[in-house]
């Protein structure tokens, strides 16, 4: 099983969900982590109860390490960028 990571706001929920519904068409067998990094996308997309899809709020990786969660007070563009590689590990 392939396993995907993803990150987005708000701005990209649309963008998000169409890349799972992508993966759909072309092969059930993945299993994508989508990390939202706001509240109204992780209100949204945490009501859907799709297969093969996990979400994550950001607060649940803030949480456990202090230096993300000083990064994300104070550098927030970085703290944006650095999600993706943070995130798969």
């Amino acid at each position: 099983m392939i396993q995907i990571c993803t990150v987005s706001d708000k701005n990209y929920l649309l963008k998000g969900l169409t890349l799972y519904e992508s993966l759909m068409k072309r092969d059930t067998n993945f299993f994508l982590h989508y990390l939202c990094i706001d509240d109204i996308s992780y209100n949204k997309i945490s009501k859907i109860e799709f297969p093969n899809l996990k979400v994550y709020h950001i607060d649940e990786l803030t949480n456990k390490d202090p230096n993300l969660a000083d990064l994300r007070k104070k550098e927030y563009k970085y703290f944006c960028w650095s999600l993706a590689s943070y995130f798969q590990n």
